[in-house]
């Protein structure tokens, strides 16, 4: 069945939905219970046609406020949910839409319920009225369900186990079985929060004091249990599940609820916003501020003794959002550098151009570049647009060797910073390179051997959590650079002619490795990346062009080119990752930067030379595929 299963998953590919910029999914399916649930039970309160959220009622809207996974796939841009097996009381729902995005979470589901609904049927019951449907795996494997390998995955699962301090690890053994069963049905990304503290804010009616105290205590340490063994057992199974610490979040809202917009006088950890509705769970209602006196539920944590309100869930969903996108932005890292080495790349090239058919080629000399650029990357798959604006600074030293030789050293320094919706970077390298050229007749070759280091600071991801929160997370790591460029071309205009033309092709090699490292300080969100590799083999061919003439006492030679560019290494290497705080595993892999870079180049230029060695140079490229470059080059030499 798993087998048939999968191949259901493959062949529906073509089926699922684009996916959003910046995060490659197509789709969204969650399994759950009440924190999770998108309207399984009609909300008599609003009339029974709508479907009922274990949450708050929207002031703003008069609707019941959404849930996590709901909240979570509009940030994604995946679009609205519809609950998986709504139970009709009333006739149809008036708030369901047209999605391939499906919610199979149940208010009240046990982990040993959340496994049926993904390996066998989904039940909603409920005042005497019932519906049973195939679960995920059946509906997936009759086609009644269409998923592609982009769906994205979520499990909120232990929750009702765990309020029933029932045993950690035996509930930790069935959501295993639940993640297992996703991925050998094929799902490539499953999200998995952590079980929040459910003793930190619930009370249980007909207790003592002490028994409350007692039970609150007895639930942290079955949720903490909890955690750590489903952990465990998920680093035993070969899949990719992006864990995420809602259990932290909810202890730095408890901590510091100011600080996430909540007001100063409510102890969020005991009061709730509409006591009594969660079924034997019961918290304190503040006098004139809460549901009944007509208050703002937004001033709260919980909806009743166990359940967030709307904003909680809201930033719930707004963590994990982050912790999905973060590894996109990490992506650019690598792109950054290769871009930083191409543009330190065409400053020699064009120390070798500029000398290719002067007559004093093959003198000594020395010579300084400048060079400013602008880029653009344009947003893919998985990562957000960006752009850099650079400046390089190369000195270097050429001499001739016999009649054809030229060879050459250089050392460059590149200053980038690179802007992006979702944070930025500083960029700083130091790249070296030996270079050769080599002229016969009206053949030339040249070849340039670098090598190079760079620094990654300050690399910034901004994002909010909740309404108020706009947090950032940094970090600095070094990534090391090692190239080899060849070029080979010939001039089909003959020694005679003025002018100069021909075809040319250049093969470019590159490999950028970025060092692992670790976002300051331990939050909710911050997070730990793994060593990336880029590996560039662009291969380039085209047409130059080049007029030489004489202005007073100047010699100057008018120069252009234009090629047309292709990557051969065009599959993206994923990015790995992990939650700082939850680095013992398992990690999580996104892919990175989507290769096209496809495009057209142009350059143009002017080499200016004068009697005693003095020799000027101005050229300016662009570049136009996924990553635009304009580039500006100014060079100056001493031929002795």
């Amino acid at each position: 069945m798993r087998g048939l299963i999968r191949a259901a998953i493959a062949a529906a590919s073509l089926a699922s939905g684009a996916a959003s910029a910046g995060v490659p999914f197509g789709q969204f399916v969650a399994f759950g219970a009440s924190y999770d649930d998108s309207g399984q039970f009609p909300d008599l309160e609003l009339g029974g046609t709508t479907g009922l959220r274990f949450t708050n009622i929207d002031p703003a809207t008069g609707l019941r406020g959404l849930s996590m996974p709901e909240w979570l796939a509009l940030d994604l841009g995946l679009g609205r949910m519809n609950p998986s097996t709504p139970l009709l009381v009333f006739g149809a729902r008036t708030d369901t839409v047209a999605t391939d995005n499906l919610n199979f979470a149940v208010g009240g589901y046990r982990s040993e319920e959340v496994l049926a609904s993904v390996v066998g049927n989904s039940v909603v019951s409920a005042g005497g009225f019932r519906v049973e449907q195939p679960g995920f795996l059946a509906r997936v494997a009759s086609g009644a369900l269409a998923v592609g390998p982009d769906t994205l995955y979520y499990a909120l699962i232990a929750g009702n186990d765990i309020r029933d301090v029932d045993d950690p690890e035996q509930t930790a053994d069935v959501s295993a079985a639940i993640a297992e069963a996703l991925v050998d049905a094929g799902a490539r990304y499953i999200v998995l929060p952590t079980l929040p503290k459910l003793g930190n804010f619930s009370e249980a009616v007909n207790l003592s004091a002490d028994g409350r105290t007692q039970l609150a205590a007895d639930r942290t340490a079955a949720a903490i249990a909890y955690n750590a063994a489903f952990a465990e057992r998920l680093n035993a199974i070969d899949g990719n599940f992006i864990r995420v610490d809602v259990l932290r979040l909810f202890d730095e809202v408890l901590a510091d609820p100011v600080g996430f917009g909540y007001p100063a006088d409510l102890d969020q950890a005991r009061v709730c916003f509409s006591a009594g509705e969660a079924g034997g769970i019961d918290c304190v209602e503040p006098a004139g501020r809460g549901k009944a006196s007509g208050g703002d539920p937004d001033q709260f944590v919980f909806q009743d003794g166990l359940h967030p309100t709307q904003a909680a869930a809201r930033a719930a969903a707004d963590l994990m959002e982050s912790v999905i996108r973060a590894p996109g932005l990490a992506a650019l890292l690598p792109e950054a550098v290769l871009a930083d080495t191409r543009g330190y790349l065409r400053t020699v090239e064009e120390h070798l151009v500029q000398n290719r058919w002067t007559q004093g080629a093959q003198a000594a000399q020395l010579f300084v570049a400048v060079q400013g650029r602008d880029i653009d990357i344009a947003d893919a798959w998985s990562t957000p647009a960006a752009s850099s604006d650079a400046v390089d600074l190369t000195l270097g030293a050429s001499a001739g060797v016999g009649e054809r030789w030229l060879l050459g050293a250089a050392l460059g320094s590149q200053q980038g910073e690179t802007d992006v919706d979702v944070g930025g970077f500083d960029s700083a390298g130091l790249t070296g390179s030996l270079f050769a050229g080599y002229r016969c007749g009206a053949w030339f070759a040249d070849a340039v051997l670098s090598a190079g280091r760079s620094e990654l600071d300050d690399i910034e991801r901004a994002f909010d959590v909740g309404s108020v929160q706009r947090r950032r997370e940094s970090g600095d790591t070094d990534a090391d650079m090692l190239g080899l460029q060849a070029t080979l071309g010939v001039n089909l205009l003959g020694a005679a002619s003025a002018w100069r033309a021909g075809p040319f092709v250049t093969l470019d090699a590159l490999e950028i490795d970025v060092d692992a490292y670790a976002e300051r300080g331990l939050r909710s969100s911050t997070m730990r990346f793994d060593d990336m590799e880029r590996d560039s083999l662009l291969g380039s061919a085209g047409v130059f062009a080049s007029y030489p003439l004489r202005l007073g006492a100047a010699d100057v030679e008018l120069a252009a080119d234009l090629a047309y560019a292709g990557e051969f290494e065009d599959e993206p290497d994923d990015v790995r990752a992990v939650v700082k705080s939850l680095d013992t595993g398992p990690w999580f892999r996104m892919p990175g930067y989507a290769i096209d870079d496809d495009g057209w180049r142009a350059t143009l230029g002017a080499n200016a030379s004068w009697p005693g060695g003095m020799h000027l140079g101005l050229s300016y490229r662009y570049a136009d595929n996924d990553v635009e470059t304009r580039a500006l080059n100014l060079s100056a030499a001493y031929r002795f």
